[in-house]
């Protein structure tokens, strides 16, 4: 391709599909230093030429579950004086759900460095997906929150979560204990906790797409969670619900299944389907780990892009997209 097709975003994403920073940090290494990367459409087939230059890219979003090989990139950034937020997952979820993620104790450790490395106001704590399940239910996913929060303690200011969602029994089938159902008064007191947790820890709790306020609230200094953008510099309050319920709300076809409520900015997202080796059980990103490990196996650094996820992912639709999942759902089926 020319180097005149080359489109420019100002917000580049890396990767809500896939984890570049844990699995493909010698390669976005090399996309950096050439400054360009060609991006394929999960719903088209379609690839297009994204810039990375430093005078066309306002920042970078980076997303990952292991930041150790990416510590690189991260001095590139750097010296280069590139923009960039973090937001780093780590759940405490049970093997059984995440068996190939970090363990608990070592994720703890590169989130430290990577915040030592860049700063408290870059580096964000995803506690993302909150699975109810017989064997996580709410005591077990507050008592691992409680545990990170602390841990993390000054590390950051910025906490991120979210539920998972399971649109058929299918999906669910695929949890390694059955789901949980909590009503509406359970639901708001986990959030409570929650809350309550973070703030003893000095740390923001957030949700970039639901809101929980009490009856009385009148004003969004009372909402039970604060509502804001995972873009550092793009928070914003919704508008306040008129009773305790969570604010809940339909695709959005023509923004590819985002949310109406979502606060999120406006970006490409430069990853590839069917490429995360984390094997997570709730993943909607990846649906076949030994595919990917035999994409990963074949991939070169020096390639242009991450391999095409058009030939493998023809029935893809966008409500598929973890960047686009849908709380709702989650939330009716157990309220």
């Amino acid at each position: 391709m020319e180097e005149s097709c080359l489109k420019k975003h100002k917000i580049v994403s890396a990767s809500m599909r896939t984890d570049i920073p844990g699995f493909y940090s010698p390669w976005f290494y090399e996309r950096l230093k050439e400054g360009k990367v060609k991006v394929w459409d999960p719903y088209t087939g379609t690839s297009t030429l994204v810039s990375l230059r430093k005078d066309d890219v306002d920042r970078f979003l980076f997303w990952s579950r292991n930041y150790q090989p990416f510590f690189k990139c991260v001095e590139f950034l750097g010296k280069n004086n590139f923009h960039a937020d973090f937001h780093y997952t780590i759940t405490g979820l049970p093997t059984e759900f995440e068996p190939c993620v970090q363990s608990l104790e070592t994720s703890l450790k590169t989130f430290k460095e990577l915040a030592l490395r860049t700063s408290i106001h870059q580096v964000h704590w995803r506690f993302d997906p909150i699975v109810f399940t017989e064997k996580t239910p709410p005591s077990f996913i507050l008592e691992q929150f409680a545990k990170i929060a602390q841990a993390l303690s000054g590390y950051t200011y910025k906490c991120f979560f979210d539920f998972g969602v399971y649109e058929s029994e299918t999906s669910a089938s695929k949890l390694p204990s059955l789901p949980l159902k909590l009503h509406e008064e359970e639901l708001k007191t986990f959030l409570l906790s929650l809350k309550w947790i973070a703030n003893q820890a000095n740390i923001r709790l957030i949700s970039s797409r639901i809101e929980y306020a009490s009856p009385s609230a009148s004003d969004s200094s009372s909402f039970i969670i604060e509502s804001a953008s995972c873009l550092e510099g793009g928070e914003k309050h919704l508008p306040l619900p008129a009773a305790a319920a969570p604010i809940v709300s339909t695709y959005a076809e023509q923004n590819h299944g985002r949310e109406v409520s979502c606060a999120c900015s406006e970006m490409i997202d430069i990853g590839s389907y069917d490429t995360c080796l984390h094997g997570c059980v709730y993943c909607f990103a990846t649906e076949n780990r030994e595919l990917a490990l035999e994409r990963k196996r074949k991939h070169l650094k020096s390639s242009l892009s991450l391999p095409d996820p058009a030939r493998f992912l023809k029935d893809w639709t966008p409500k598929h997209d973890p960047a686009y999942q849908n709380a709702a759902g989650y939330l009716k089926e157990r309220m």
